[in-house]
């Protein structure tokens, strides 16, 4: 049976471990399958969003070159003009005619010559009455030799246009002007806000914007605001470096993963390009793993129900082959049992029978011996027929005694049980040894759980503990060690008594409680034989173990009541 307990433990351990393996695995796999893919996706949205923004940036340093191209072109054209009408002045041939030919032929917005108190000689259009801008004070005064007035720096009569002025010899300006529609449609057309818009039709594209410390200076049609510099501490230190960074964050409500390049150009920042990208992509990882992982639940699941239905049989098997082995113990036990008893019954009746065959005529012996001993006294050696009357009713009276306890053997009376301690009964048997014990200094190692409450006839229980004490004493010929533990295990009332003697051969194991049994030179064979018997009334069990020079061990096992 310890063999089958610890198969079962073995497989038990091994099923639970499978178990705790399997998960950690699936666990594990799970979760770095989870990590792997979200980190590629993560890369793969942080690369799109740095191309993506290296490419508007590149394309807004494009647009900027070209436009200023374009428009250095246009400035040194004008500049170029403006020479020519101060040499047609210098020549006389310029005329207000001359000019108006002049704009259409360069398709120009107007022209005008300024003498040094501001007011007009020539223009393209005579009728025009223009106060003279600000601007064109110092260029007129000569404090400066020519200006360029820019599309946004332009009020009164120039605030739609481009215009160039230089100084005029003797005091005034040439002033031409153009119309800067042009130029802003051909800025809006190579701009980066067309470019920024055209990459924004991308589903995946949340926003694009580009943005400095002051506000948005270009973004795609969906953005209305951007959290600013002052408000948002990452967006801020990016924009001090030179190097991409990444973050999943909030943009009008939902969630997405936004890619920011700090934009550079020549050295000077132009703020940092902004774009968000749709976070579905990771959801539907999140989602996948989700998924994959209730799939892998109930995997694991499955799997554990069906470790578990074979854990169950093992261990319904365990149980089976455990109740088979007690069942076959205790159909041992109880045949050998039964033929202790049949031997030891027979052998009592026998006993009985011999007793009684032999009680009458030891009764007659018996009264002859006491007339013998009265009636006729001898002339001599008187004392001598005493001492020899003496010694034949001795050993009459102890065939009477063993005769006597054949019977009792042989008939048992009923046991009068009473509720007792027993680990005070034993206590009270040792009382009588106390002397023997101190005089032959013999080593008692006591260890009794204390109030355990058995139901039991007394007198036989003392009797047996007596035969038992006294096989004890007499393995250790004097000086030996006598060990006794009472112990309460499982339902019932254990009493060891072991002694430190010199065994039992194995050979004489099986018969040591049969009846006239004995190993001992003076020993009747008796005594193991009733204490078997006592035992067994009491529904209980006695076992020996033994080996040569090992010493003996005896264990009593009594049922244990309710009250207990």
């Amino acid at each position: 049976m310890k063999a089958v307990d610890l198969k079962f433990k073995i497989g038990s351990r091994a099923l639970l471990t499978v178990v705790i393996i399997l998960s950690a695995i699936l666990t594990i796999s799970g979760y770095w399958e989870f990590k792997s893919r979200r980190t590629s996706v993560l890369n793969l949205m942080a690369q799109m969003s740095q191309n993506l923004s290296i490419t508007i940036q590149k394309a807004a340093v494009n647009s900027i070159h070209s436009y200023d191209v374009i428009l250095n072109e246009t400035t040194n054209r004008l500049f170029s003009i403006t020479g020519l009408i101060a040499e047609l002045e210098e020549s006389g041939n310029l005329t207000d005619k001359y000019l108006s030919r002049l704009i259409e032929k360069q398709r120009l917005n107007r022209v005008c010559v300024y003498d040094g108190n501001g007011a007009i000689l020539f223009s393209s259009e005579p009728a025009y009455k223009s106060l003279v801008p600000e601007m064109l004070h110092d260029v007129i005064s000569g404090e400066v030799t020519d200006t360029v007035i820019n599309i946004h720096q332009g009020k009164n009569d120039f605030q739609n246009g481009y215009t160039v002025a230089v100084h005029r010899r003797g005091g005034g300006a040439v002033v031409v002007n153009i119309d800067a529609n042009q130029l802003l449609k051909f800025r809006r057309e190579i701009g980066v806000g067309n470019i920024i818009n055209s990459i924004a039709t991308d589903s995946a594209i949340v926003y694009i914007g580009i943005q400095d410390s002051i506000g948005i200076l270009a973004a795609s049609l969906q953005v209305d605001s951007l959290s600013s510099f002052q408000d948002d501490p990452f967006l801020l230190q990016t924009s001090k470096t030179e190097t991409f960074q990444w973050r999943i964050t909030q943009f009008q409500g939902r969630r997405i993963f936004e890619g920011i390049l700090p934009f550079w150009i020549e050295d000077v920042s132009y703020g940092v390009i902004r774009i968000g990208l749709d976070y579905y992509p990771i959801q539907t990882i999140q989602m996948a793993a989700i998924r994959q992982g209730l799939v892998r639940f109930g995997l694991l699941l499955v799997v554990g129900l069906i470790l578990f239905g074979l854990s169950i049989s093992i261990q319904n098997i365990h149980l089976l082959e455990r109740e088979k082995d007690r069942i076959t113990g205790d159909v041992y036990r109880l045949q050998a049992d039964l033929r202790q008893k049949e031997k030891l019954s027979a052998m009592g009746e026998l006993a009985a029978g011999v007793a009684h065959e032999i009680k009458n005529p030891l009764n007659a012996i018996s009264m002859s011996v006491q007339r013998l001993g009265k009636e006729f006294v001898p002339a001599t050696d008187v004392e001598e027929q005493k001492e020899l009357i003496h010694t034949v009713r001795q050993e009459i009276n102890r065939i009477s005694d063993i005769i006597r306890q054949f019977l009792e053997f042989a008939r048992p009376g009923p046991l009068q049980k009473q509720w007792f301690y027993l680990d005070e009964l034993i206590k009270k048997v040792l009382q009588l040894y106390e002397a023997k014990i101190s005089a032959e200094q013999i080593t008692l190692n006591l260890k009794l759980e204390n109030k355990l409450k058995v139901l039991l006839d007394s007198d036989k229980i003392r009797q047996a503990l007596v035969n038992l004490l006294e096989n004890a004493f007499d393995a250790g010929n004097g000086s030996g060690v006598i060990d006794i533990r009472l112990e309460k295990h499982h339902r019932q009332v254990r009493l060891i008594i072991r002694d430190n003697g010199a065994g039992i051969a194995p050979e004489y194991l099986p018969k040591i409680f049969n009846l006239y049994f004995t190993t001992k030179a003076q020993g009747t064979g008796f005594g193991l034989a009733q204490v078997y018997q006592v035992i067994s009334e009491h529904e209980g069990s006695i076992d020996v173990n033994s080996s040569l020079n090992q010493g003996t061990e005896f264990i009593i096992s009594l049922p244990i009541n309710k009250e207990s």
